[in-house]
């Protein structure tokens, strides 16, 4: 049950993120309408790298060195899947430029889903924290 709450709660970040690069994108290539085909193709996109993160960090890192690595690794596979997706897209040309851009792409959306993560992280903390301590002052 786990790994489909954090399915879930990956996919709606991740392609939250995906939404909001591409958005972006259009207003810099200066594209007025948008595909009605690209709304499901945002949603394939982040359902796909979304499985594939809630695989990587289904496995507990037992070291800083191994979740480096792990990170390192997860990202190149986040990178693989959305230029295969983006060139079966049309998103991105199949050359060193397009390749380049859709590496930047999916380090944007890394770090928003980094960001995301770890601003709910840390309020589930603090309000955690808060919770304990007023238990443990009323006893």
């Amino acid at each position: 049950m786990k790994f489909f709450t954090e399915l879930c709660r990956y996919f709606v970040q991740i392609t939250t993120g995906i939404l909001i690069v591409c958005a972006v994108n259009f207003l810099l290539y200066g594209f007025e309408d948008m595909p009605g085909s690209t709304l499901w193709q945002i949603l394939l996109s982040g359902f796909l790298t979304a499985l594939a993160t809630a695989i990587a960090y289904s496995f507990e890192p037992k070291s800083t060195k191994q979740f480096i690595l792990m990170t390192a690794i997860h990202y190149i596979v986040l990178c693989i899947i959305m230029i295969f997706l983006g060139n079966s897209f049309g998103w991105l040309s199949l050359n060193f430029a397009g390749i380049i851009m859709m590496a930047i792409s999916v380090a944007l959306v890394y770090a928003f889903t980094m960001l995301v993560t770890y601003l709910t992280s840390k309020k589930d903390a603090d309000d955690l924290t808060k919770a304990l301590e007023n238990r443990k002052s009323k006893h």
